[in-house]
């Protein structure tokens, strides 16, 4: 008469044993959160146009507020689509409750020389991301970072800013 041992016995042998705790600890170390923005969040434009003295604004936090006062990186983030220029200028004025608002129009290229697409993208939508300050630094409180366009421009799907941890 043939006695199968069952499930029981194949987790209690001591291969498989081994075998699921290394591949536990393998699982385990690819939770690692600081691959992840700290934030990011889009606003949508619509493609059709976008003109200026239409900002789109945004509040980047951590969403974690424990993280709140580490420095981070900041990066705006463009969409377009090959309707788009292939330069683009964008205002950006930033202010925070102890910081004096300031304004820069910075040249954002969506194209290379011979015609191609800068950034990264698929499937005709392309990202441009564009570091906003030099150096990693802790965010002000109340920090408000509003982008416009300072002609209309078209082809544009959406700007965002992205916070992230500094390279350590």
């Amino acid at each position: 008469m043939n006695h199968n041992p069952g499930p029981r016995y194949l987790f209690s042998h001591p291969v498989v044993a081994i075998f699921m705790a290394i591949a536990g600890c393998c699982m385990l170390a690819g939770c690692d959160s600081r691959d992840l923005p700290a934030y990011s969040q889009f606003v949508d434009i619509d493609p059709e146009g976008w003109g200026p003295g239409n900002p789109a604004e945004l509040m980047p936090w951590p969403r974690d507020s424990v993280r709140g006062s580490e420095p981070f990186s900041i990066t705006m983030a463009v969409r377009y689509t090959a309707s788009a220029p292939d330069t683009i200028p964008l205002e950006v004025t930033t202010e925070a409750l102890d910081l004096t608002m300031r304004s820069d129009i910075l040249r954002i290229p969506l194209r290379h020389a011979p015609g191609r697409p800068s950034g990264t993208g698929s499937f005709g939508v392309y990202t441009v991301n564009v570091p906003l300050q030099a150096t990693p630094a802790r965010l002000p409180d109340g920090l408000r970072i509003a982008i416009s366009p300072t002609v209309p421009v078209r082809g544009l799907v959406s700007v965002g800013i992205i916070l992230s941890e500094p390279i350590r």
